[in-house]
């Protein structure tokens, strides 16, 4: 995934500023939050109030706005897609797709 890539939901933005690093800023309240990674981000989504953000062995989902405690899961392949839907995750990976109802 490229750096600086940048994703917007109502408020938020997210930007992905180094393969390990987030950033994300609520432009309404004027705050920003720093989110590190041991590896690299591989997809990420945002709407409906989370963020999710895969790596190739973990996946991490955010409400927002609470950064600090993640739900989290491991995964046997790297996405390359996420699609979310207001209850449910779809993470698309090279061999199947998986839905979550996590959210």
């Amino acid at each position: 995934m490229c750096a600086n890539r940048q994703l917007e939901w109502n408020n938020v933005e997210v930007t992905l500023t180094d393969p390990t690093h987030i950033r994300v800023q609520d432009v309404f309240e004027e705050t920003v939050e720093e989110l590190d990674f041991r590896e690299r981000v591989v997809e990420m989504a945002l709407g409906y109030g989370y963020l999710i953000v895969a790596t190739p062995t973990q996946c991490f989902i955010y409400t927002l706005p609470n950064w600090n405690t993640p739900h989290m899961f491991d995964l046997r392949s790297s996405p390359n897609l996420i699609v979310q839907a207001e209850k449910y995750v779809l993470a698309r990976c090279s061999t199947r797709c998986c839905a979550h109802p996590d959210l």
